[in-house]
């Protein structure tokens, strides 16, 4: 079979692997999270490229195994997203590629060993060859984390469950969810709406700093009060040092912003 350097093949094959021997959601989820691993490269590596103009178009579906053929719209970004991916499984390297590109990919995997198949991608002279078994193990691993403690503030927008758990909106709309024990459940469940202190271990992305996941320690006792009279209470501690300023949350936001004092 004669390739170009412009399609991108990845095939599996195992006993039962057919097109006709599988639903149609899996074939589209195994495309939809190459698509996606490939795409999370490119907005990584080239911030100003629309995503919505960058895809890969399915052209081809051969029998007797689930091989599917795929050509890049952009050809040189895309190739460049695949070797990116096929180095990383050939390697065992995932730190390398971003976040939800390792997370796709795991879902490959996991068809890999739900159906006991391999998966290979290929891709002409310049993409290596890859595969996907089920001993492969694709996993996120906690090269891709910061770890330690942490005081978080936000709103509490649901407390409950069987095994309680608390969902806490954050400032930059940032939603986590957390386990807590029936103590703990009961008093948050009166602070309904409304902004608490939460102290506890957490685990960031490096490559955003978002709060993948948190365990609470500690409710912290915690009363929100507008930013003004905080001022006031700080005024009070450091005395005449703020006499001369007369918009105190104005002169801190231009230091905030770095403008010319």
């Amino acid at each position: 079979m004669q390739q170009t350097n412009e399609i991108i093949e990845l095939s599996f094959r195992g006993e039962g692997i057919r097109p006709d021997n599988l639903k149609a959601s899996e074939v589209a989820d195994l495309i939809a999270s190459y698509e996606d691993a490939l795409l999370n490269i490119i907005g990584r590596d080239h911030p100003e490229i629309n995503l919505d103009e960058v895809f890969i178009s399915l052209i081809q579906i051969d029998e007797n195994s689930v091989h599917l053929k795929f050509k890049p719209k952009v050809v040189g970004t895309i190739i460049a997203a695949a070797i990116a991916i096929n180095t990383a499984l050939n390697t065992n390297q995932y730190a390398t590629l971003p976040f939800k590109s390792v997370e796709s990919l795991n879902k490959i995997w996991s068809f890999t060993k739900r159906r006991n198949c391999t998966g290979e991608i290929s891709g002409g002279e310049e993409i290596p060859v890859a595969q996907i078994t089920p001993e492969t193990e694709i996993k996120i691993s906690d090269e891709f984390f910061y770890q330690g403690d942490t005081t978080i503030y936000g709103k509490v927008e649901r407390v409950g469950g069987a095994v309680p758990r608390v969902r806490v909106k954050l400032d930059d709309d940032q939603i986590i969810y957390t386990e807590v024990k029936e103590s703990e459940a009961k008093r948050l469940a009166k602070d309904l709406y409304e902004v608490v202190c939460l102290k506890g271990t957490a685990k960031w992305r490096k490559e955003n700093l978002k709060i993948e996941d948190f365990k609470l320690e500690q409710v912290v006792d915690f009363h929100d009060t507008p930013i003004s009279e905080a001022i006031k209470e700080l005024k009070g501690v450091i005395g005449h040092k703020w006499d001369e300023i007369r918009d105190t949350v104005e002169y801190l936001n231009r230091i905030r912003y770095h403008e010319e004092i």
